[in-house]
């Protein structure tokens, strides 16, 4: 069972300064799940949250996807906020679209019971399974006045070490790498 707290985001950071940067405060609505879910439906989520913050800026020729298929939350309240699904996986491999079978070097007919799913991101193969917790962020990147996608990656990423950061307490990522 999801939770949806509607959290506005702070103007100020705990320590009372500014934020890092100029963009304006959203609401977020985080999904939670105590359960895994499977990646059709977390993907089938996802697409229904951009159709609902799509058509909330008006472009509902946008995506295809129902805006009612987003998790628990009005529509309008999805529309009008970033999302986050925090969530694990049954055990699958996801193939994006620079992937081909071959790139997985193993039969996937060896394996019953993994599911293999063909995804919309760029990339080759990625592997999700019980244990591993994901995160997927929803965020109409325009409306909060980020243009940068490859920005908003690397803010992004660097907001996840320094909270592993923070909870391992050895300062950050195996390897050294991101």
């Amino acid at each position: 069972v999801p939770t949806t707290p509607a959290v506005p985001a702070p103007s100020r950071s705990a320590d009372g300064t500014s934020p890092p940067s100029p963009h304006r405060a959203t609401t977020l609505i985080a999904y939670v799940f105590d359960s895994p879910v499977p990646y059709r439906t977390a993907l089938a989520w996802q697409h229904a949250l951009v159709a609902a913050t799509l058509l909330a800026r008006g472009d509902p020729s946008s995506s295809s996807a129902s805006p009612a298929a987003a998790p628990r939350a009005s529509n309008a309240a999805a529309a009008a906020a970033a999302a986050l699904l925090v969530l694990e996986h049954p055990a699958v491999y996801t193939l994006g679209t620079g992937a081909s079978l071959a790139h997985l070097r193993f039969d996937p007919a060896s394996e019953p019971g993994l599911d293999l799913v063909r995804a919309d991101r760029g990339g080759e193969v990625t592997y999700h399974g019980p244990g591993q917790l994901v995160a997927y962020p929803v965020v109409d990147l325009e409306a909060i006045g980020m243009r940068d996608l490859h920005g908003y990656v690397r803010a992004l990423e660097e907001a996840v070490i320094r909270t592993v950061a923070h909870f391992a307490g050895d300062g950050g990522v195996a390897g050294g790498g991101r």
